[in-house]
């Protein structure tokens, strides 16, 4: 357990910078005014997800919102 609080207190800024840059985007997926953002906001996901030692992600389209998926191999 304290190799977990280390690692996440070492990381904590990181973490919460990546936190605040998804907040940033305005993707309420209520408001079809913010459908360019909702796709901004599945890219930084995909990206984030690459990051963080995805092998393979990928933004997928929906009858409503773009997903984003990922997967270790």
């Amino acid at each position: 357990m304290e190799y977990i609080n280390n690692y996440i207190e070492k990381n904590k800024e990181r973490f919460l910078e990546e936190l605040f840059g998804l907040i940033r985007i305005p993707s309420i997926s209520s408001e079809k005014s913010h459908k360019p953002d909702m796709y901004k906001a599945a890219e930084y996901w995909k990206d984030l997800l690459l990051k963080s030692g995805a092998d393979k992600a990928g933004i997928f389209e929906t009858d409503g919102n773009p997903e984003t998926s990922a997967e270790k191999m």
